[in-house]
């Protein structure tokens, strides 16, 4: 687990790069955004611990990443990497909170939409 603590933090790191926080400040700016305890911030800075839920989406959002490349490093790391048009994102967004039972009756779905095309 503490590798992918570790990871964490420097995804973290480079997002913060990325949105122009300086090194220097970082765990104050941490603080004051997330509404949290220095010790917390910096738990979240050097891989030794994850925010909560709440607060990753946050996160994720402030950084203009998706949740996915912050949490594991998988996957594409900003949204609009994709090149994908605002319908797409909206339909994978619901597809995202769907359960597994919608999700394979939504997918025969989408099987049988594909082969009358």
């Amino acid at each position: 687990m503490s590798n992918n603590l570790e990871d964490f933090s420097i995804r973290l790191n480079e997002i913060l790069d990325d949105i122009g926080v300086p090194r220097r400040g970082r765990l104050v700016t941490l603080a004051r955004r997330f509404n949290i305890t220095h010790p917390s911030a910096k738990k979240w800075m050097d891989g030794q611990g994850y925010p909560d839920t709440d607060r990753l989406i946050e996160l994720a959002k402030w950084g203009n990443t998706s949740l996915d490349w912050l949490l594991t490093g998988r996957g594409q790391k900003r949204p609009q990497d994709l090149n994908a048009s605002q319908e797409f994102q909206d339909t994978v967004e619901l597809l995202r909170k769907a359960n597994p039972q919608q999700l394979k009756m939504i997918k025969a779905v989408v099987e049988t939409l594909v082969k009358q095309s």
